[in-house]
């Protein structure tokens, strides 16, 4: 029991480090798998997601784009739009984060949801063109958090959109892009302000 903890704490500490070392290589990733993370979190607790998919909920969001390592750098920081070929190989990040967990003890949730968070609730998302339950509510949850982070953050190829823009497109994505009831969810668990704003619209 002992050597397996010591295992998966080694592997954990190794793929934090490659994420971390993935922020230093594109800057406009500085801080987003911590912010993913915290609103996956909220996003659960909101829910009532139990303290055990809580955790796997977290590592899966901190992770999520480690396999972004594997895909050539020139792609990620391109400023024009990626041709069919460029985003076939941008797509593998979720099989190459995915493969980095395998083996890990006690993390085959958060591999799951790794793998799963471009998936889309109406089945148009990648890799698998999974729909609604068969896409694990871990990445559910890490598909809206992931998408209202990256929206609202400048990447090379455009700027951000304003908060409350993001918003609008979560909620009109519902049933089609992300699971309704996370969709319902979100508003509660952003800034105040931001929540109060949204509200009165």
């Amino acid at each position: 029991m002992e050597f397996r903890e010591n295992v998966r704490s080694f592997s954990l500490s190794m793929l934090s480090s490659l994420s971390g070392a993935l922020e230093l290589r594109f800057p406009f990733l500085s801080g987003h798998a911590g912010r993913v993370r915290d609103l996956s979190i909220r996003i659960g607790e909101r829910m009532g997601i139990g303290s055990a998919d809580l955790a796997s909920l977290g590592h899966a969001a901190e992770m999520h784009d480690v396999g972004i390592v594997g895909i050539p750098g020139n792609l990620l920081a391109k400023k024009r739009r990626l041709s069919d070929h460029e985003t076939e190989l941008v797509r593998k990040h979720p099989f190459l984060g995915a493969k980095m967990l395998e083996g890990v003890p006690g993390m085959e949730a958060a591999r799951r949801a790794i793998l799963e968070h471009h998936e889309n609730f109406d089945g148009s998302g990648y890799p698998y063109g999974l729909r609604g339950d068969d896409i694990s509510i871990p990445a559910r949850i890490l598909s809206v958090a992931e998408f209202y982070d990256s929206a609202i953050s400048d990447r090379p190829h455009r700027a951000a959109i304003a908060p409350e823009k993001a918003m609008l497109l979560i909620r009109n994505g519902a049933n089609t892009l992300f699971d309704p009831e996370v969709t319902a969810t979100f508003p509660f668990v952003i800034p105040e302000p931001l929540h109060l704003r949204d509200s009165t619209n």
